[in-house]
Order: structure tokens, then sequence, then C-alpha cells
């Protein structure tokens, strides 16, 4: 006898206002989902960090929610580069590949002991807290530099030991970024796209001087500032 073809219900999905993305409504057009302002009969809840916890409160065991409670610590560079220090102090055999890494001011003077040890030998890049695009991002050897360069003494920044000899693709720095899809945090189950993204540097690379530490387009692989690059293709 013939096995019976399966059939589901279509999932409904809800959604505040403020977090409604084209993607969403493409997707559920595309799955024949269908959106829904009533919480209670949705299966998969698509909301902000704001609106996150008030909603995991009443949620029932069956929905599903399109962010993890947490993950936002991950999003910006000081709360990770904390996240990630801590990860290295407690197994530095699998982070090895995690730079000396300072958030500023609260890690100020451990910053300036390891300054003052590298006798002017050691670049450090120095990164906005909650900067995008490359902006306000730059190289420096010496607290006094860096002081004159930030915004003010209390800033809230992120400044890591310069990778002077990174890998290279025909003589250019460049990034690589997979994707991936956390469904799961316990168990952990994650699932990696099939396609990446990498993003070169226009410039050939060379170790950061006197003459070249300002080279944007050398040393960070930002798309919005190489765009401008006459070596973009």
């Amino acid at each position: 006898c013939k096995s019976k073809k399966k059939t589901f219900k279509p999932l409904k999905i809800y959604s505040y206002t403020s977090t409604m993305f084209p993607i969403l409504n493409l997707v559920c057009t595309e799955h024949s989902w269908t959106l829904t302002q009533d919480v209670k009969k949705a299966k998969i809840i698509w909301c902000s960090e704001d609106e996150l916890y008030s909603l995991m409160s009443s949620a029932s065991e069956n929905q599903i929610f399109s962010k993890i409670p947490g993950m936002e610590y991950a999003c910006t560079k000081k709360c990770l580069t904390r996240c990630l220090n801590l990860f290295a102090q407690l197994f530095p055999d699998q982070i090895d590949f995690w730079p000396k890494s300072w958030h500023l001011p609260q890690q100020d003077e451990s910053l300036m002991c390891d300054m003052v040890e590298s006798k002017g030998i050691q670049y450090y890049i120095v990164k906005p807290d909650t900067g995008s695009q490359g902006d306000g991002i730059f190289l420096v050897k010496d607290r006094r530099e860096l002081y004159t360069r930030i915004s003010s003494r209390n800033a809230q920044c992120i400044v890591q030991e310069y990778v002077a000899n990174p890998f290279l693709i025909d003589g250019l720095k460049f990034d690589l970024r997979l994707y991936v899809l956390v469904t799961s945090v316990s168990p952990l189950k994650i699932y990696l796209a099939k396609d990446g993204l990498a993003r070169f540097c226009t410039s050939k690379y060379a170790p950061p001087g006197s003459g070249n530490a300002n080279l944007a387009t050398q040393h960070l692989t930002n798309y919005s500032l190489n765009l401008r690059s006459s070596g973009f293709v």
C-alpha cells in the first residue's frame, strides 16, 4: 500500500511591527506561513531584545523565539571581549588564536603596562565599542598617541594587539565570515550556511610603520572603507 504523504499545518508567525523586516514577509509568503498578532497562537515569535524576556515569561514550551536570551552580549565589541578574555583564562589551549585584548577605560592600567613592556615595538588596534563600518578604528604604539586620538579619556572602546603577520591572498589582507544559525544552546545545535563572505583590503599589505599605519585600505577590510579606494573591484 502507498504511504500517505504527511501534511503540515501552515505555521503562524508572531511579530511586532518594530521587528518587521521585508525578508520576514518574503519567507512567510514562500512557505505559506501566516503572520498573526495573537502571540498565543504563534509557533514562531519574532521579536526584539527588549520584547524577548517579557514574551518568554508567558510562552509555551513548543514556541520558538527568533533570539536566544543573552546573545546580545556577543553583539558589542566590549562585551564580546570580556567573554573571550574569560574564556581564554579558563581554556587557554582552545583559544590561542585570540590576541591580547583590553576594554577601556576599565583596563587602562593593564594596557599601559603592556605598552611599556613592548618598548614601542608592538602596534595596537583601537575599535569603538559600538562602532561599525570601520569608523573610528586606528593603530597606535603608545599611550600618548592613544589618548590623543580617542574622543575622551572615558571613551568606551577595545584595544587589541595588532597581528602584524596575517594570512594573505595575493598579498592582500582579508577576513572570512561564516554564517551560522544557533537553534539551541543546551544541547548545543548549530547549522552552518553553505555560503560565506570574504572581504579584502585594496592595498597590498605591509607591516605597520610610521609611513603606513594610517592607511586604512591596507589594514582594514571593511567594505565601506575600501569601496572608495581606486583599487576596489
